[in-house]
This record gives C-alpha cells, sequence and structure tokens, in this order.
C-alpha cells in the first residue's frame, strides 16, 4: 500500500478562489477571505494588493489570534467584461511569507 500523507499548509486561505461569476454591471459585490492557521500559529497579515487592478482590497480583521480577513471589492464601476485577477496577500509569516488567491467572475 502507498503511504499518503496530507501536508496542512500553516496559513491557508478559504476560499482559495474567488468566483464572482455574473454580476450586473454597476453592482458592487464583497467577498470576505478568510486566513486562518493551523495550531497555535498567530500571525498578522502585513499587506494586501491586487495583480491587475481589476478589484479593490482592503485588510480586514486583525484582532489577536489564528483567524485574519482580506476584503475583496469588486468595484461598481467596472466595464463589461471578464475578471480575472489575483489577490496578493502578504504575512510576517516566514513559512509563508505571501499567498496569491485567484479572483475571477464576469460584468454582464
Amino acid at each position: 500500500w502507498p503511504l499518503k500523507l496530507r501536508l496542512n499548509p500553516p496559513i491557508y486561505p478559504q476560499p482559495a478562489a474567488v468566483d464572482f461569476r455574473d454580476v450586473p454591471q454597476g453592482v458592487e459585490r464583497r467577498q470576505e477571505i478568510l486566513l486562518a492557521a493551523y495550531g497555535n500559529r498567530a500571525f498578522r497579515v502585513t499587506a494586501a494588493s491586487r495583480e491587475r487592478g481589476q478589484v479593490d482590497v482592503r485588510i480586514g480583521s486583525q484582532a489577536q489570534g489564528m483567524v485574519r480577513t482580506v476584503v475583496v471589492v469588486l468595484p461598481k464601476e467596472l466595464a463589461r467584461g471578464r475578471i480575472d485577477d489575483r489577490v496578493i496577500i502578504e504575512t510576517d509569516d516566514p513559512d509563508v511569507p505571501q499567498l496569491i488567491v485567484p479572483v475571477r467572475g464576469e460584468i454582464k
């Protein structure tokens, strides 16, 4: 029997990808990304940005503990078309200094 190991990353995003699906033009949408740590690992989000500039990104909850949030905002001013961006989240954890979360959807 082959040995199967499941290695969990020290910090992981939920959801692993943001999918706004179909959004009517002129409507703002928000999606919270929850960042959680396994075990008793405390960390902070030190920065959050976007790669292509299609979405806005804000650092959310930074209370003490092992869960943090980042909010992805799909602005209502976007023109019709596909959304294909990436949110880049930086942390103070030396093992996971950066997380990348894909963002997709379509403005109808």
